[in-house]
């Protein structure tokens, strides 16, 4: 160390003494008027070597280059004259050290990596298929692999993040970290409470919540922006196309598209978006790129708004609420009370999360069928009594009160599941009520979804099976009705099940008649077949919905249901689709 301060002083001193350029004085001390030639000293050391390059010229601008840092092998405070050296290294400047950017990305990955290795509770965040790219790419950069490697693994990383519908890497690692899922931490906040639970009495323990703090924290460092890790990328990739480095530096939270610049539009691409205007050596001018950063295109914004229309429901809106508490903080691990609040009132997982569920395969999964669903049935005059019936029921259940497992039954096309569809649509708006729908087919296995459900107490469900009848089979309803009955475990207070069929005096249990499971049902709802009226009215309020008010049809729907001789809301809804 001593041999390589000294060599540092009298580099120093040398460039000091060095001939002064005339423009700034015509003095020089101790040296020749002439320019000082380039200069190379390497000092090395078992470890290290520091390669000084110093250079002073006639011109005013002139500065010393700045030196290198390069590990080489050599007896310690050997000085060796060479030239540059073809090994990778890191510049040391004339005030400290300044990293090479390989070096500094290699180092950023490796100290990402051991965040990620660290994890006590929630190791669960990296488990999925978009974290684990993320994963990939990290190692690759650590690893130095070839550009093709690194473009492809985020590529992989980017496309998941898409399917996946995450707007951004960071509301994705929130995202898991309210889901809590396999968290020993979330579990024990969530069961606060819950008398059947062991966390019940002893709450969360402090190593659980110094576990949690520690996460967070490690956490709030892997969540780095997506254009910081493709910047990584590029800048060991250097030969990308602009346009990819737009599309790789955004996320579906992005609003806006930035224009070419006109000087670059010779290196656009056939859709005239571009993100990056490369100078001299490849280099970005990070000023000019956020300057370049503008609104949408009308048309842009348009399609825009056409594709977000949709009111996101209370669940949704609770949920970026919390998202922006805790990403919002200086440092995650000050979420640890508020984390426990949330378990506590949201629970875990999917449930957490999703309102529309459905029992599949053994266990829960969103329910896309229903969640494409872009509207909310209309409401028909003809059901008004039992939507009033039926919404007051389920309305008790929403807010905590005890309600009754409500039976809609009637004719085949006389609403039921419409009826139904648009109650549960309205109070999914309104309430934080979650829907599971089960399938007759996975009937049989309804205890195991109920001990699923029951593990969510703090959360209010409506089972929801749809056209019950005796084609599912003997089996299957003995299990329904011992489920009911209570035979083998309690009916969950926070579970309220609703069912529609259409003749259920015909639906046996075993040699039991099908009467006894109807008496099962607290609230019983009778829909009675559409008359001539009942069709012509429904289809002018459809008609209505549809926004067609002026539309005269009752001459074309008395037509429609001569020729079909089927009347139904199903049928008047197809009559309303024939003419508009």
């Amino acid at each position: 160390m001593t041999s390589l301060l000294s060599v540092h002083r009298a580099l120093a001193c040398r460039i000091t003494n060095a001939s002064v350029c005339s423009t700034c004085s015509s003095s020089s001390r101790g040296a020749s008027t002439s320019s000082l030639a380039l200069e190379s000293i390497v000092v090395s050391s078992p470890s290290l070597s520091f390669k000084f390059v110093a250079s002073h010229g006639n011109s005013h601008s002139a500065a010393p280059r700045v030196p290198l840092l390069r590990r080489r092998k050599g007896q310690e405070g050997e000085i060796i004259r060479s030239g540059v050296s073809k090994r990778r290294g890191c510049c040391v400047a004339q005030l400290g050290f300044t990293a090479d950017p390989r070096v500094s990305i290699e180092r950023a990955a490796s100290a990402l990596l051991k965040d990620a290795a660290t994890l006590l509770v929630y190791q669960e965040v990296f488990r999925a298929a978009p974290a684990q790219a993320f994963l990939k790419i990290l190692l690759a950069l650590r690893r130095g692999d070839d550009g093709l490697k690194l473009l492809e693994s985020y590529g992989e990383f980017f496309k998941l993040m898409a399917m996946g519908q995450h707007t951004s890497w960071e509301d994705y690692v929130l995202d898991a970290i309210l889901a809590g899922e396999g968290n020993p931490f979330a579990e024990a906040s969530a069961n606060i409470g819950n008398l059947k639970s062991i966390w019940s009495s002893h709450g969360v323990p402090a190593s659980l919540q110094a576990a949690a703090a520690s996460d967070l924290d490690a956490l709030q460092r892997l969540s780095i922006t997506e254009s910081t890790l493709s910047g990584w990328v590029t800048d060991i990739v250097a030969d990308v196309r602009p346009e990819w480095r737009t599309a790789a530096a955004s996320n579906l939270s992005c609003k806006t598209v930035r224009k070419i610049p006109a000087a670059a539009e010779e290196n656009s691409n056939s859709f005239g978006f571009s993100t990056i205007t490369a100078g001299d050596g490849g280099m970005v001018d990070k000023a000019e790129l956020q300057s370049q950063e503008e609104h949408l295109s009308a048309e842009t914004s348009e399609s825009s708004d056409r594709s977000h229309h949709s009111i996101p429901s209370l669940i949704e809106q609770d949920r970026e609420e919390w998202r922006k508490k805790i990403g919002g903080l200086w440092r995650w691990s000050e979420a640890v009370p508020k984390l426990e609040s949330y378990y506590a009132s949201h629970s875990l997982g999917l449930v957490g999360s999703t309102q529309v569920m459905q029992w599949r395969g053994g266990k829960l999964a969103r329910d896309l069928k229903r969640f494409a669903r872009a509207q909310t049935p209309c409401d028909l005059t003809i059901h008004a009594s039992q939507r009033q019936a039926l919404l007051e029921n389920l309305q008790k259940h929403a807010f905590g009160f005890p309600a009754q497992h409500t039976l809609l039954c009637g004719p085949s096309g006389a609403g039921k599941s419409w009826l139904l569809n648009l109650v549960l649509s309205n109070l999914s708006r309104t309430t934080k009520l979650r829907i599971v729908t089960l399938p007759q087919t996975e009937l049989k296995n309804v205890n195991a979804l109920l001990e699923e459900l029951a593990r969510h107490w703090q959360l209010r469900f409506v089972l929801e099976i749809d056209d019950l009848s005796s084609r599912s089979g003997e089996e299957t309803f003995m299990a329904l009705k011992s489920a009911l009955d209570g035979t083998y475990q309690e009916w969950p207070e926070n579970v309220l099940l609703s069912v529609t069929s259409v003749r259920p005096e015909q639906i046996r249990s075993g040699t039991e008649e099908a009467t006894e499971l109807k008496h099962l049902f607290g609230v019983v709802l009778h829909l009675p077949k559409l008359s001539e009226e009942d069709f012509i009215l429904s289809a002018r309020e459809l008609l209505s919905y549809r926004g067609k008010p002026e539309l005269d049809v009752e001459d074309d729907a008395k037509q429609w249901l001569h020729n079909c001789s089927s009347c139904t809301i199903r049928t008047a809804a197809h009559f309303v689709r024939s003419i508009i």
